[in-house]
C-alpha cells in the first residue's frame, strides 16, 4: 500500500493505491479490510489487483473524497472536534458514519469528526454508531452495550 500526495483534487488528503497481489490477500485480506475502510473513511482509495507483480487483473475506481466545503462545513457542525463521547481532540479525520462501501453516501449528513484514535476504535475497535450525523449519535463498545450519546 502507498500514500500518494501529489496531484489529487482539493480537499483530498491522500490517495491509497493498494496494489496487493491476489494469490498472497485471498487469505488474509480480512485481517486488513477495517484498517483500509477506516483510511478509506478521509482518502481516496484504488484498488490495484495483480498476478505476480506485472500483470494487472483489475484496477478499480478511485473512492469518492470529501471536498474542501463538506470539510468546512462537517468542521463547522461538529465545533472541529472528535464526536465520540466526551472526547474533545481537534486533530480529526471525517467518517462515514454509513460506511461509503456498504452504500453511504459521501455527503455532510453522513460525515461526522472523529480523532485518529476514535476512528481506529470504530473501525479496528469493534465500537460501533447509531443515529445521525445532524442529530445526535450514540456510540456502542464492541459487547454492544451503549457507551453513551454524543
Amino acid at each position: 500500500m502507498e500514500l500518494v500526495r501529489g496531484d489529487r483534487p482539493a480537499g483530498q488528503r491522500y490517495t491509497v493505491n493498494f496494489v496487493a497481489d491476489v494469490a498472497a490477500v485471498a487469505n488474509t485480506f480480512a485481517e486488513a479490510t477495517e484498517t483500509l475502510r477506516r483510511l478509506a473513511c478521509d482518502c481516496g482509495v484504488v484498488r490495484h489487483l495483480m498476478r505476480g507483480r506485472s500483470e494487472p487483473l483489475d484496477i478499480g475506481r478511485r473512492t469518492a473524497v470529501w471536498t474542501t466545503a463538506q470539510r468546512r462545513a462537517i468542521s463547522r457542525r461538529d465545533d472541529g472536534v472528535c464526536r465520540f463521547v466526551a472526547c474533545h481532540r481537534r486533530t480529526c479525520d471525517i467518517h462515514h458514519v454509513h460506511h461509503y462501501d456498504k452504500g453511504g453516501r459521501t455527503a455532510v449528513d453522513n460525515g461526522i469528526l472523529l480523532c485518529p484514535r476514535h476512528h481506529t476504535a470504530v473501525h479496528e475497535g469493534g465500537f460501533g454508531i447509531t443515529g445521525e450525523p445532524n442529530g445526535t449519535l450514540t456510540f456502542h463498545r464492541p459487547d454492544g452495550s451503549v457507551l453513551g450519546p454524543s
